[in-house]
């Protein structure tokens, strides 16, 4: 499990720089603790894969890698999947998670898009000192052109440990900017 742990951060990088050769999506978001970065890229026809890392002041860092099945029937577009969470806490124990989940997006007309996701991660499926991981998250973004779009929304984060206290790693509005290419 330890070599797990240590091949995330590589992996999450390795992974970011493949999705990034192929046509797909590069996103920067931040409020004022929290600092994120992720590449979603296809990777056949219905599977994504994705990339992240974010950064949280007071927390310490996560890095996470995605995959998802994808489906769009006109408007909506549903995702479910799961993802590898590694967590490097700055005063808990670190930790890897394997979350199951999914999100949803509804185009509403106008540019505009609504995307809501949930995570969630059973003590079964947290390794080291971890117990369990949930992540929801809803936002709202606007497309300004079709490679570029603006969001927002609100985040929560959090990380049950077995010998520690649980972590709220974020919980906050964000603002973001998306570039498809």
């Amino acid at each position: 499990m330890r070599r797990l742990c240590c091949l995330v951060p590589v992996l999450s990088l390795s992974m970011m720089s493949a999705v990034a050769a192929h046509a797909g999506e590069f996103e920067v978001g931040l409020n004022d603790e929290v600092v994120s970065v992720g590449v979603t890229s296809p990777l056949m026809q219905g599977l994504n894969g994705s990339a992240g890392y974010i950064y949280s002041e007071p927390q310490g860092h996560l890095a996470q890698l995605g995959l998802a099945l994808t489906h769009d029937a006109g408007a909506h577009h549903l995702q479910f999947g799961g993802k590898l969470v590694h967590v490097w806490a700055q005063d808990r124990p670190d930790g890897t998670v394997l979350s199951v989940g999914g999100q949803y997006g509804l185009d509403l007309g106008s540019n505009l898009a609504w995307q809501s996701s949930a995570y969630y991660t059973p003590s079964v499926l947290a390794f080291g000192d971890m117990d369990g991981f949930y992540e929801l998250g809803s936002g709202i973004q606007y497309n300004l052109t079709p490679q570029m779009g603006f969001y927002g929304g609100y985040r929560y984060i959090h990380f049950e440990y077995e010998r520690a206290r649980s972590e709220t790693f974020d919980t906050g509005f964000y603002v973001g900017v998306k570039a498809r290419f």
